[in-house]
């Protein structure tokens, strides 16, 4: 990942908790070259100011100039990523699901179809248990494309039944992208307009909004769905509860 500003990557060095440094140390130090144990100095320099000063780093880095110092940062932010993804794939579902697509790229680039499969399904637990519809969807489009050109004995139900679940996956991704803009959409009238403040001004923004109070709350939407219009729901009422209170 490319990075030029230094204040970013002192940021991003700060942020990081005892464990997160610890872990990148380990990771860093498993490669003893001349390249790895600079990033590390850089590192350490960074970690150890209160307060970014680079002509202090630059001084202390030796026989590094201003291109090898930028290229010394592109990597450090490179590799205290890949150190994150790391501690961060064992508790978020969602970073496991796109290695699971990344390993299923490289099976099927090596012609192991059914095994690239197998892994498809691991893959669609976790992103049903994280709720993920677009990564979901992924995963579909990349079986589908899987079994249209190879013979991987799933079973003829297998295409009806992809075909079913991609549609449903696309409709709930719209109403959830529908949501998910009326959520913002009804945060930037706030921001722009404040609370309502007269009963002509209630008049116009109910009739703008009403249909978000008549909007389908039941158990049929997914979970970001319901994350969505709830919010956008506090917004609205938020929006002329002053006016509630004063008359």
């Amino acid at each position: 990942m490319p990075i030029s500003q230094s204040d970013q990557l002192f940021n991003l060095v700060k942020s990081l908790t005892k464990a997160e440094k610890r872990n990148f140390t380990f990771y860093a130090t498993r490669i003893q070259d001349g390249e790895s144990l600079k990033y590390i100095q850089l590192f350490e320099l960074l970690d150890k100011q209160k307060v970014f000063k680079e002509s202090q780093i630059l001084s202390r880095l030796k026989d590094s100039d201003k291109t090898q110092y930028s290229n010394l940062k592109r990597h450090l932010y490179k590799q205290l990523m890949v150190s994150l993804r790391m501690i961060h794939i064992q508790k978020k579902k969602d970073i496991q699901v796109r290695e699971y697509l990344d390993f299923v790229d490289i099976l099927y680039g090596k012609g192991l179809y059914i095994q690239s499969l197998k892994i498809l399904d691991k893959a669609k637990i976790l992103a049903e248990k994280a709720n993920n519809d677009l990564l979901y969807l992924a995963i579909l489009e990349t079986e589908k494309n899987i079994e249209s050109r190879h013979i991987t004995r799933s079973g003829a139900d297998i295409v009806p039944a992809l075909i079913a679940k991609s549609n449903d996956k696309i409709k709930t991704i719209e109403s959830t992208n529908k949501l998910s803009n009326f959520r913002i959409l009804i945060h930037s009238h706030y921001i722009k307009h404040g609370h309502v403040k007269n009963n002509a001004e209630l008049d116009d923004f109910t009739q703008k909004y009403h249909w978000l109070k008549n909007y389908q709350t039941d158990d049929k939407l997914s979970y970001y769905e319901k994350i969505y219009l709830y919010q956008a729901l506090v917004w609205y009422y938020y929006i002329y509860l002053i006016l509630k209170i004063v008359c």
